[in-house]
């Protein structure tokens, strides 16, 4: 099986008992490993973002004119740079809930663009936010 939802759901039960520094690492690392998992890129030498790009490239045609992807990638080496602090103690951090829910907020949202290939945010929320029937698994 795939191993990026089990880190999400570790990274959670981190930032619940207040471990944040962790919750965010594990978040990224979900991410980092969700991206490796679609591109088969676990042993390619790239920035997250490259392969990142290459990934939504891969299903949006014209990347230029998705709402979501552009409204966020500007953003990554924000939270690029939080892991690479926490990854290499490099900086005393000081991170809060919300440093860990904008980052989970980017890795889920842009994980649900691509799965099911939307790209604004209203018509996302409206895929993700309809009533699903338990039995028929829609």
């Amino acid at each position: 099986g795939e191993f990026y939802p089990d880190l999400i759901a570790e990274s959670f039960a981190l930032r619940e008992v207040g471990n944040i520094k962790l919750s965010y690492f594990l978040a990224y690392s979900a991410f980092e490993n969700y991206i490796n998992e679609r591109l088969g890129s676990h042993d390619q030498e790239k920035r997250l973002k490259e392969k990142l790009n290459e990934l939504f490239k891969m299903k949006f045609a014209l990347l230029e004119k998705n709402k979501i992807y552009t409204s966020v990638i500007n953003e990554f080496g924000h939270w690029e740079s939080i892991r690479n602090d926490i990854a290499h103690g490099r900086k005393n951090i000081e991170l809060t809930n919300q440093d860990v829910y904008g980052l989970t907020l980017l890795v889920l949202t842009l994980i649900a663009a691509y799965e099911t290939a939307i790209d604004t945010f209203y018509s996302l929320f409206l895929d993700v936010s309809q009533e699903r029937d338990p039995i028929k698994g829609l």
